[in-house]
């Protein structure tokens, strides 16, 4: 919670995303609904991308998929978001998150 705090409270948006990633992959699920990382993450991922943090921005697009895979959301809207993200993380050289993701698209 404290460093969500910090997060709204800096005007730096420069560590923004590897907190909310941080936080919504590894603390956020054990007291919430998985269902409730989405959107944040989605949105972790932008913040990234935008202060150029490209490498967490696609981590958070990778848990972001994974996330809605794991929260049971329809198949068809995963398969539009999948191909979007992937090609997003290829664009920007993320090799790593973007063989991950095809993985899980696979699944």
């Amino acid at each position: 919670q404290l460093a969500l705090g910090i997060v709204k409270a800096s005007d730096d948006r420069s560590l923004d995303a590897k907190i909310l990633f941080y936080h919504h992959t590894s603390i956020h699920h054990w007291k919430h609904p998985i269902e409730s990382s989405i959107d944040p993450l989605l949105e972790a991922s932008r913040s990234g991308m935008s202060t150029g943090d490209v490498e967490t921005g696609a981590w958070c697009l990778y848990a972001y998929i994974f996330n809605c895979v794991v929260a049971g959301k329809p198949l068809t809207s995963i398969d539009k978001d999948s191909l979007v993200h992937t090609n997003t993380m290829r664009d920007f050289q993320q090799t790593r998150q973007y063989q991950l993701t095809l993985m899980l698209w696979q699944a």
